[in-house]
């Protein structure tokens, strides 16, 4: 798509908005001229090289004098390809619709096409591992420390990311790294009880017998002294990598993290999972970006998903958000597949003001 397209396609809705305020006849001219040629009446002075230049000058109020100032600005940033900084208020009387304008006002619009992919990757996040392994090489636990190794090589060795290790040629604009961070207790607790957080966190001053024993006691779940610790990261990764997302500092980004977390829930760690880092960083982005994150869609590709009753970690994390919308593609098999039960069946989505439509 072409700058200008790109330019008159993002402003579109703005324009929209604002050409309420204005005369019918600047109206017609914010949406027939003003994004391509920034030829608009300057509605402080007299009229110029344009539109309005003859005739009697209109009679428009403050807000409107905001707006076509505004208009010439926007034209002005998107056609250099920059980010459009926006008037911080508008002047004259507050009412509903002034409010609507200013909050359109306050969404920087940024070219996505100049933007890199960002990558979130962290080597510590390889010390969560099992204590005592099976003797046999095929029977290590699938949720092995060397997966997301093996995927962060396959993008250095493709020149996507530049690391010392591979001499490979790059790409013209490689990925951006994104730096993972511990998860804060309030940020795991938007979605989980501080006992889990609480739990998980007392695993890393247990011995390693007690470890050991306690794996046996849940459902494909494993624990060393450093769990907690790439736990943490792989959350706060996850938070990071959708901020940046957000924040507009990327275009889009891959999130290269372990342990996993869609199948924990709010009170206990299973299935490979011990905090749920998809809905924990969707949580912080609602709250941090309320604007911009008005409406999340998670899109959750697992070969299992049904538990026996209470639910999955995202679905049920989000199952009365109306601005949350969660698909997960999964084998069910009428509730016979693992883990049975019916609440990974199509009759389930959402519940309350989260009920589908």
């Amino acid at each position: 798509m072409e700058i200008d397209t790109m330019a008159r396609e993002a402003a579109r809705e703005v324009m929209d908005l604002g050409a309420k305020h204005m005369t019918g006849e600047m109206a017609r001219s914010a949406r027939n001229g003003v994004l391509a040629s920034p030829k608009v009446t300057d509605f402080n002075g007299p009229a110029v090289e344009g539109e309005g230049a003859a005739g009697p000058k209109p009679q428009i109020g403050p807000v409107q004098q905001t707006f076509a100032r505004q208009t010439q600005a926007l034209s002005a940033q998107l056609s250099a390809g920059g980010v459009y900084t926006p008037l911080k208020s508008l002047t004259g009387p507050a009412s509903a619709s002034d409010d609507e304008l200013q909050e359109a006002w306050t969404i920087p619009i940024t070219q996505p096409k100049l933007l890199a992919t960002g990558l979130c990757y962290d080597v510590r996040m390889r010390y969560h591992c099992e204590l005592d392994p099976p003797k046999q090489r095929l029977d290590f636990h699938p949720e092995d420390p060397r997966r997301i190794y093996h995927i962060y090589r396959e993008l250095c060795q493709a020149g996507l990311y530049k690391d010392p290790q591979f001499n490979v040629p790059m790409i013209e604009k490689p990925l951006q790294r994104i730096q993972a961070r511990n998860a804060t207790a309030a940020e795991i607790c938007l979605v989980h009880t501080i006992s889990h957080y609480n739990f998980v966190e007392s695993t890393a001053a247990m011995a390693d017998e007690d470890l050991i024993h306690l794996e046996r006691m849940y459902d494909s779940i494993y624990f060393n002294k450093l769990t907690f610790s790439s736990a943490l990261l792989s959350a706060g990764g996850a938070i990071e990598t959708c901020k940046a997302v957000v924040s507009g500092r990327v275009k889009n980004a891959i999130a290269v993290i372990r342990p996993p977390g869609h199948h924990a829930e709010c009170n206990r760690p299973m299935g490979f999972c011990l905090f749920d880092n998809v809905s924990v960083a969707a949580k912080v982005c609602q709250a941090d970006y309320p604007e911009a994150s008005r409406k999340v869609l998670i899109l959750d590709w697992d070969v299992h998903h049904a538990l026996k009753a209470s639910g999955n970690g995202i679905q049920q994390a989000f199952e009365q958000d109306p601005n949350v919308l969660y698909i997960s593609l999964h084998v069910h098999e009428d509730g016979n597949f693992y883990p049975p039960g019916p609440y990974g069946d199509h009759m389930h989505c959402g519940a309350g003001a989260g009920l589908g439509k």
